[in-house]
């Protein structure tokens, strides 16, 4: 009698579960976060600049840009001939950070939207975060737009 209920709600989780982040990649291995820190470019700041959003198809790109967001540590290696990267600035509560769950193409596929686990009550401070993503190549040659938490930018770069 109660085994069904049991095993939809089983089978939900499952599939829930199946499209959350695990180890800085999303299971359709079309987005990885390879790098998260709490730096921004100075316009951000200076420019009262709310999202900002950059793509990298090479490592000379990828090094102007990581020095753009005064990101410390390594640059991780991409390869450029299948993937490039994303690069996304925005601020954030600290009370509730962004997790990137994936992302959707729109517009015929010029906007790519970011899909964020969802929050609840938050501060209204703005902490700012970074987020390197890497992401395949032929998706992020077609985007022009990126939406982010509501808020919708151009993509800088290339």
């Amino acid at each position: 009698m109660y085994k069904q209920p049991f095993f939809l709600l089983f089978l939900t989780a499952l599939f829930i579960s199946g499209c959350s982040l695990v180890n800085g990649e999303i299971n359709s291995n079309k987005l990885a976060v390879l790098h998260q820190e709490d730096q921004l470019p100075e316009e951000m700041f200076t420019e009262h600049i709310q999202f900002s959003a950059y793509k990298a198809f090479n490592e000379h790109h990828l090094n102007e840009y990581w020095s753009l967001f005064q990101l410390e540590g390594d640059i991780p290696d991409v390869n450029f001939d299948t993937s490039a990267v994303v690069i996304l600035g925005t601020f954030e509560p600290s009370s509730c950070p962004h997790y990137i769950e994936g992302f959707e193409q729109k517009d015929s596929d010029h906007t790519v939207v970011f899909q964020l686990k969802p929050y609840d009550s938050c501060t209204f401070d703005a902490n700012p975060m970074s987020f390197v993503l890497k992401m395949d190549r032929d998706v992020v040659e077609k985007m022009h737009w990126v939406e982010f938490d509501r808020e919708i930018v151009e993509v800088r770069g290339v």
